[in-house]
This record gives C-alpha cells, sequence and structure tokens, in this order.
C-alpha cells in the first residue's frame, strides 16, 4: 500500500529539489512511514541517484556506516551524478554519526544532499538543524486521505476511522491502513486495554511496563484513541468528561515518564484510571 505524502509536503519537497541546499530535515513523530514515497516523490523532477541510509539490526545509525557513506562519495563511477542521500529515523544517529553527517552538511561534496527524516528537532544537533531547510510533516486533509487510499481499494470507513484516530497525521493514517507498523499494534493494544475489565488490565502491568519507550508509545496511544472516541457523536457528555480527565491523566504519566518515576507505578495508575 503506497503512503499519502500531503500536498503541501509535495510542495516542500519540490522547493527543495529546485533550491541550492544541500539538506532537508522533515520532522513528524512518524515521517519514517512516509520515507517510500517522500523518494517517489523527490525523484520525479529530479536526476538524483538516491541512496538510502538506513538503521543497523541494533536499530542505530553508526559512524562506521556514515563513513563507509562518505567513502564512496569519491569512486570516480559515481562522483558526476547528483546523489540524494536520505536517512530515515535520523534519531537513531548516534552523536559521533550524527558529527560526521554534519561535517558533510559544512563542507557538502558539490553533488550530494541530504534529507533526514526524524521524529523531533530534539533528537538531532541543533547545528545539523541550522545547516538544514526544516519542515514538519503537515496534517492530510480528509479530502486528499479519501482520494488516495480508496484508488487502493481501501473501505471508506476505515479511511474516516484512521483519520480520526491519527488526526490526519499521514504517517499515523498508513500505519493504520497498512496494518505493519508499531503505532498500528499500540494503537490496537489501546484498544483492547479500554474494553477490558479493571482485573485484566492489571493482570497486564508487569508486561507492559518492562519497555519504557513502548510504555510511552502505548500512553500516545491511548490518548489518539480517547481523543477519537470524544469526538464520536455517539458518545454522551458524561464519557466525553470521562475521556478529557483520562487525557489529562496520560499527560501527567507522560510527564512522571520524563523525569524517570517508575515505569510499573505510573501504568497501573493509568490502567485503574481507564
Amino acid at each position: 500500500m503506497k503512503a499519502l505524502v500531503p500536498e503541501k509536503l509535495v510542495d516542500r519537497l519540490n522547493s527543495f529539489v529546485a533550491s541550492d541546499a544541500h539538506g532537508l530535515t522533515i520532522l513528524g513523530s512518524h515521517a519514517a512511514l512516509l520515507t517510500d514515497e517522500i523518494i517517489h516523490k523527490l525523484s520525479l523532477n529530479s536526476e538524483f541517484v538516491v541512496q538510502k541510509l538506513e538503521p543497523d539490526e541494533k536499530k542505530s545509525i553508526t559512524i562506521e556506516q556514515v563513513r563507509a557513506l562518505k567513502k564512496s562519495f569519491s569512486l570516480k563511477q559515481i562522483v558526476s551524478q547528483p546523489r540524494l542521500i536520505v536517512v530515515p529515523h535520523a534519531e537513531l544517529m548516534g552523536q559521533d554519526a550524527q558529527n560526521s553527517v554534519l561535517k558533510l552538511l559544512e563542507e557538502p561534496p558539490a553533488h550530494v544532499s541530504f534529507v533526514l527524516i526524524a521524529q523531533s528537532k530534539e533528537s538531532l544537533l541543533s547545528t545539523i538543524l541550522s545547516r538544514t531547510l526544516l519542515c514538519r510533516v503537515p496534517q492530510a486533509t480528509i479530502e486528499e486521505t479519501v482520494a488516495h487510499y480508496k484508488k487502493q481499494g481501501v473501505d471508506m470507513s476505515e479511511i474516516q476511522k484512521s483519520f480520526v484516530i491519527a488526526s490526519g497525521d499521514a504517517g499515523k493514517i498508513h500505519g493504520l491502513l497498512s496494518g505493519e507498523s508499531t503505532y498500528y499494534e499500540s494503537i490496537e493494544q489501546a484498544k483492547q486495554l479500554i474494553s477490558q475489565s479493571r482485573f485484566e488490565r492489571i493482570a497486564a502491568v508487569d508486561a507492559i511496563a518492562k519497555d519504557k519507550q513502548a510504555s510511552i508509545q502505548l500512553l500516545l496511544s491511548l490518548e489518539d484513541v480517547l481523543r477519537a472516541l470524544s469526538s464520536s457523536k455517539s458518545t454522551t457528555q458524561d464519557r466525553i468528561v470521562k475521556f478529557t480527565q483520562q487525557r489529562k491523566d496520560i499527560q501527567s504519566a507522560l510527564n512522571s515518564l520524563s523525569l524517570n518515576v517508575n515505569t510499573k507505578l505510573v501504568m497501573l495508575d493509568v490502567l485503574l484510571g481507564l
């Protein structure tokens, strides 16, 4: 299934290709899910040879990978070809790898440009951000979302439900409709927890709290589901008030986790309040 790249993002990509800039940073919590279609859009009106710099089996982008990339720039058979290096999950670059990429951005080879796709500005060096154009993935419209996915045979009701849960986030929408992302898995887990009894949720706490990052993703997914439930026309005012309070509790839990409060205690408190 092809992901939707919002028209406003396509415009930014085209502007980058037409400019003299050697770097573009695309920011979005699930922007990496759009990588293949971003590459396709960039290739339509350019002569770039596209190369991806992806995380290794340990889910990191290392200094060794960047060094190997730099070495390839000097090969005679490719030195005259414009090259576009796309780095999905750029937030997984270690400090050394980021510093090495920074040197390339400070003294870029004439034929090389970079597109970094990252979850947030905070995950990248400020000096990298200052040397690249910045672009946040804009929200998709319901019209372009429906038109794009209907062409691929996706049921209208599934498109609409995914759009509401994702609040128009193109990466999240694709993750939900493709069913092949950690976001999809997290949303399904959130739905299951909401439908379970208090006893069942308490029994699940130990397994959930083993992974702090997964717990954070689950909290964010719970918030997405609760927001979607609140917006449903069939939801009563009492339920809306309840969902609003639960979302506030989730924000408080996320803040606690950022302060390194015990993950199990934080998750237990949230699950008891569902």
